[in-house]
């Protein structure tokens, strides 16, 4: 749920603040990651108990960005900026893993045989895909992504079956 709720703070919500503010200029990667980073903190907050420690952001910015080290203090003075360019606004609306877990739910109350076929985890791991594969999937809308997500995954345990 965290990872979703990150994607959705970064690509939705703040990329576009970005865009606004910098109007024709991209930030280089090093901004993207380290803000991207700062979307999955944020988002831990939220979802994770406990959060994500700077410690730990710490070591996975290192390794994400080797030629940058980052203190504490400048994570905190991100998020507040962070925050700043969106409005301090932290809802997210309904999640794409939320999407899932709802319809494999109603699938479990109508067919116990094609529910064991489809689990959560694969479904979640197929979404992961779709949202490595391609930006414009993106542009699909949660329910789009969700029946992919849960038709991929009850064909290829039947292809396996099989």
């Amino acid at each position: 749920m965290t990872k979703y709720c990150a994607i959705r703070f970064f690509h939705e919500r703040y990329l576009p603040c970005l865009e606004r503010k910098l109007r024709r200029s991209f930030p280089d990667e090093t901004s993207v990651q380290f803000h991207s980073l700062l979307s999955l903190w944020i988002a831990s907050k939220l979802h994770e108990t406990p959060p994500l420690s700077i410690r730990k952001l710490q070591n996975i910015a290192k390794k994400l960005i080797p030629d940058h080290y980052y203190t504490k203090k400048d994570f905190i003075d991100a998020e507040i900026k962070f925050l700043e360019a969106i409005d301090f606004d932290l809802k997210t609306g309904p999640l794409l893993s939320t999407y899932i877990e709802e319809l494999l739910s109603e699938i479990r109350g109508k067919s116990k045989e094609i529910a064991k076929l489809v689990s959560l985890e694969l479904c979640l791991a197929i979404l992961d895909l779709l949202y490595v594969c391609e930006d414009e999937i993106l542009l699909a809308t949660p329910v789009e992504l969700t029946g992919a997500s849960i038709l991929y995954t009850y064909h290829r345990t039947q292809a396996l079956a099989a």
